[in-house]
């Protein structure tokens, strides 16, 4: 059983939640800071593993909101089909979007020049030419509207998630669908 991660699985940290290749353990751990070493060594001797007290529902709707975060991350790193390409949705990316739509807001409003020649650089290193500032706020519009539908597809499994009753279905509820 090899230790892939581990964090505290309770409010007052006398709890790992340890994820293993074998699948999740709650440890019963006194101290408050910790190392894998040994965690590792405690798990190899065969200690029996006990339920986290407060792991429980609460604990498992956290973890489950968590997972939501990351998969909603992966989603936007996976980006969006635009232009015959993909626009990456990463936060970094968005800010660069935001950023160069509003001086082509300005562009359009004559404040500034717009780039001779300007492209955006998508996913694939390759660019997509956007000669008029109005093809830059066309693809900043389509890249907020996707970035909006993404968070409410995380909110929803969030909400269906804190109001489930049982550990049983919070484990169970598919946070796959809607992306």
């Amino acid at each position: 059983m090899n230790i892939l991660s581990i964090r505290y699985a309770d409010a007052a940290q006398t709890w790992l939640h340890v994820l293993t290749d074998d699948g999740e353990q709650f440890v019963p751990w006194p101290c408050r800071t910790w190392h894998a070493e040994p965690i590792q060594a405690w798990l190899d001797a065969g200690n029996a593993i006990e339920p986290a007290p407060g792991a429980s529902l609460e604990g498992a709707k956290e973890r489950r909101r968590r997972e939501v975060d990351a998969r909603l991350e992966r989603a936007f790193a996976d980006g969006m089909p635009y232009g015959g390409k993909v626009l990456q949705l990463r936060a970094i990316d968005q800010q660069n979007v935001i950023a160069m739509s509003q001086r082509a807001a300005l562009a359009q409003a004559g404040a500034v020049t717009w780039p001779e020649g300007f492209a955006w650089r998508m996913a694939d290193n390759t660019f997509l030419p956007l000669p008029g500032p109005a093809g830059m706020i066309a693809l900043a519009t389509a890249a907020a509207d996707e970035v909006y539908r993404l968070r409410r597809v995380a909110w929803a499994h969030k909400d269906a998630i804190d109001a489930l009753a049982t550990v049983e279905a919070v484990e169970a509820h598919d946070i796959e669908t809607g992306w």
